[in-house]
Formats: C-alpha cells, structure tokens, sequence
C-alpha cells in the first residue's frame, strides 16, 4: 500500500523526499534536517559594538564637572601656598585629564587631554580673575599706590618711569593695567593646565 506525506502526496515506494513539499521520510533524513534547524536557532544574534564615549569638550557635562572639580582644588591650593602656583595649574589639568578617564573607562590622547586641560585652565582663570577682581574693588586705592611704590624704586633718570606713573593717577591708565594682568594670567594659567592634561593623557595611556 503506498505511503502518504503528511501534505497529501502520495509517496512511491523508496521515496526519501516528498516531491509535493520537500519533506523528508526517512528516519536519518529526519534527524538531520532537524538538527539544521535547532544549529539555526541557537545562532547567537550579533553584538552591537559598545558606543565610545563621548570626548571632552564644553557639550560633556563629565569632562566639565571634571575640570572645574580640578580648577577649584587648584585655586584652593594657590590661595592657601601661592608659591606652588606652577605646580598647582599643571597637576589641574592631569587631574582633570585622570578623572575624566577613571569616570569614562576612556583612553584619552595626548590632544584630547591638552584640549580638556585648556579647559580646565579656563575654569581655573575664571575664578581667579574673580577673586582678583573681589581684591582690586576692596583695595583699589591700595593696589595702585603699590604700583606707584614699585615705580617709583626704579631709576628716575628713564622718562618711561615717570609715564608709567603718571599713567597709574589716572582711571584708564589703572583700567589698562588690570587688562594687561588679565591676559597674562590667562596666558599663564592656560599654557600650564594644557600642559598637564597633555602629560596626564601621555602618562596614562602607557599605563
């Protein structure tokens, strides 16, 4: 009596597949299309790469807290021990450039850290130049009769003297001053802070 598939067929004697929908029939030809498909379905599904972090810049809320966690500790230091000023701006921009890569599990490059360290030094020149500023309104009168002071010990034979002091009795002459010390500062506290996240960033990529 001939043998039905289970689509309806009717199989001929010997047959291993269906001719109707492909089905096998015999008993090793069953296990192994069974196999295939159980291969098929544990097939693990592809893993997504994990996204990068995200780099320092003004847009990272982490790299911002990071470095103005390290100006403030900075412009502590340089308010309690003044004579390690230096010392205090470079070691802002490698803690700066050290935080950011322990909360981001990132490997920064030397650009990446001498970036977040300028910021760091921006952060760092801005509570400064507070500060400085709080100081000059309180004792303006004083500081300008310092300058005066420091002027006048300097040889009264250079008529440069004597316009520089003159310069210091009037407001725009004190104005110009307060601007040329800003800009060194930042000069100062910038380059410094640079320099440190880029020898944090180096530093901690060997390790």
């Amino acid at each position: 009596m001939p043998d039905f598939c289970t689509c309806g067929a009717e199989l001929p004697v010997d047959a291993r597949f269906c001719h109707r929908c492909g089905k096998p029939q015999r008993a090793e030809d069953l296990l192994r299309d069974e196999a295939v498909e159980i291969t098929f379905a544990r097939e693990p599904a592809p893993v997504k790469p994990p996204a990068a972090a995200p780099a320092p810049g003004f847009q990272n809320p982490i790299a911002l807290r990071v470095a103005l966690l390290a100006a403030s500790l900075a412009t502590l230091l340089f308010l309690l021990i003044q004579y390690g000023f230096v010392v205090w701006l470079v070691g802002a921009g490698f803690l700066a450039a050290y935080l950011f890569s322990r909360r981001t599990q990132q490997v920064l490059s030397v650009r990446a850290g001498a970036y977040l360290g300028w910021i760091t030094g921006i952060l760092n020149f801005a509570l400064l130049a507070v500060l400085f500023a709080v100081s000059a309104a309180l004792s303006g009168d004083q500081l300008a009769q310092l300058y005066q002071e420091q002027l006048r010990q300097m040889p009264a034979t250079d008529p440069k003297v004597a316009e520089a002091v003159k310069m210091l009795e009037t407001p725009g002459g004190m104005a110009a001053v307060f601007l040329t010390s800003f800009a060194f500062l930042f000069a100062v506290v910038t380059a410094f802070c640079t320099a440190g996240g880029a020898l944090g960033a180096k530093i901690l990529h060997k390790d």
